[in-house]
This record gives C-alpha cells, structure tokens and sequence, in this order.
C-alpha cells in the first residue's frame, strides 16, 4: 500500500534545516518553503548549525566547500543544492541526493517528502533534539551521541502525543489509550509518568519545552 505524502498542516510539523553563507541563497529558498508550509531553521555554516534534529538538511552551493563537512554524518538526510560544474562534489556519500539550481520548488518538495517518507518507514520521528523510534522504544540524540531508553508506557504516550499534534490529548484520553479504562488507574499514574518522561527528555523537567501541559491535558512540540 502506498503512504500519502503530507499534506501542509502536517509540513509545518516537519523542521528543515538549510544551511548555506549566502543571506539571499537563504532567505529566497525559506521563503519558498515557508509558503508550502514547510517550517525552516536557518544557518549560514554546519558550525553554526541548531542543535534541534531536522526532519532533511538542505546544504546550498555556497556550504559545499565547507570544511566541517568532512566526517559529517547526520541523522537526517542531507540534499545538496548545487550549481553546474559542482556534480563532482555531489558524489560525496554525505549526501542522499541533489539538484542542480535554479531548482524548481515543486521537485525540491517532492525531493523532500520522499526522503521523510523513507525515514517514516523505518519508524523514526523528529522530536526536538531527538530521533523517535516507537518500535525499538528509544530516543536519539544525535548532536550529543546520546540515547535515551523508554518504557512501553512513555514510548505509547510519546507516539499518541506525536500525532495529536498542535491539538494534544486530554488526560482521560491518554489514560483510555495507554492503559485502558479500569478503577485503579487515576490520573495520578499518567502524572507521575509524565514526570519521570520529563526527567528524561528535559533539558529541566521544571522548565519543560517539549512536553507542555496544557488545560485538561499535555502537548508535544515537536
């Protein structure tokens, strides 16, 4: 069966991250992207890149030369967007593919939402600085080398968090899907699970930026 692409509500969730020198390299191309929908964090070198994981690296022809690509390898898929005579460089095993500019926005999308529907298929979700994986019940860090073990509990609520979205999910929901509905279990249990989550995806459990409470129940920032 073949997945859908996503659709612009759920581009908004999928961070890109595109990197090149040139301010008009970067502002015409996240322009673009921001009016597909696609959320885009800029940075005009791979030193000076956020620390948060993207959903697919965009490297413009001006980073090509950068030496901090030697040894790169990132998590996310990287792109390169080259100009003619840069094919050469476009070999190099970093990259999951290229295009050559002026590049059409329609196939660079279309680029785009292949790669994150092959990362999909092997389970993975951006969240943050971390990599999601429900299957194996784990979290990547990439940018720290450093992995984060789950319950079968905190991996449910993570995923049914993840694809809430923006909405989130109520207490009473959460608890109907993670537990089931019984006597015993109060909204006591899912706090106390949602703080020892805290305690590990947290950078302060006290000050949490990826797990939100909100009225009547929690939300995930992806």
């Amino acid at each position: 069966m073949t997945r859908a692409m996503p659709d612009s509500s759920a581009r908004s969730r999928l961070s890109l991250l595109l990197i090149d020198p040139d301010d008009g390299v970067r502002t015409a191309l996240s322009d673009q992207l921001a009016q597909e929908g696609f959320a885009t964090a800029c940075s005009r070198s791979v030193a000076e890149r956020p620390a948060a994981a993207p959903a697919v690296i965009l490297l413009g022809p001006g980073a090509l030369g950068e030496a901090a690509l030697a040894g790169w390898r990132p998590a996310a898929p990287v792109v390169a967007l080259i100009d003619r005579g840069q094919e050469a460089r476009a070999a190099d095993p970093l990259f999951a593919a290229f295009l050559t500019r002026p590049v059409r926005i329609e196939a660079l999308i279309a680029l785009i939402e292949r790669l994150i529907l092959a990362g999909a298929g092997r389970g993975e979700r951006a969240i943050g600085p971390y990599l999601f994986q429900p299957a194996a019940k784990l979290l990547r860090e990439p940018a720290r080398g450093r992995t984060v073990r789950l319950t079968e509990k905190e991996a449910a609520m993570l995923e049914l968090l993840y694809r809430a979205g923006a909405d989130g999910m109520s207490r009473e929901r959460l608890l109907a899907e993670v537990w089931g509905y019984g006597d015993a279990i109060t909204t006591h249990t899912l706090e106390t699970h949602i703080y020892r989550l805290r305690r590990k995806i947290e950078r302060d459990a006290g000050d949490a930026r990826l797990l939100l409470t909100e009225p009547g129940g929690y939300r995930l920032v992806p």
